[in-house]
């Protein structure tokens, strides 16, 4: 059995590729009409590089400003950066705080 510190962290290439994945996946319409991603249908983008390739990988789309989390009723929702996806995040959950940028200030409202 692997320890955690003996996994390889995934390259460059990999992350690239799963960035691509969440990008693309965060276009597409949930079940729920909404075009974001909770933490299972995140992690499904990993293209068989692993959770950490995606957890990186959305770090640095996070910290790039094209990603965004939300803390939600129903768990963390992950999304496109934009009012239009802030705004359907906050219809659909009421008392969604949404984090959009690496600094983690005070909650937009």
């Amino acid at each position: 059995m692997k320890t955690y510190n003996q996994i390889a962290p995934a390259s460059r290439e990999q992350i690239d590729i799963v960035k691509s994945n969440l990008m693309d996946a965060l276009r597409e319409r949930d079940s729920n009409g909404l075009c974001t991603l909770d933490v299972v249908g995140m992690l499904v983008q990993s293209n068989g590089f692993g959770d950490e390739a995606v957890w990186q990988a959305f770090y640095e789309l996070f910290s790039e400003g094209m990603c965004m989390f939300a803390l939600t009723s129903n768990g963390l929702r992950f999304a496109r950066c934009g009012e239009m996806h802030e705004q359907e995040i906050r219809r659909h959950f009421r008392h969604a705080y949404i984090f959009c940028d690496k600094t983690f200030g005070l909650p937009r409202d």
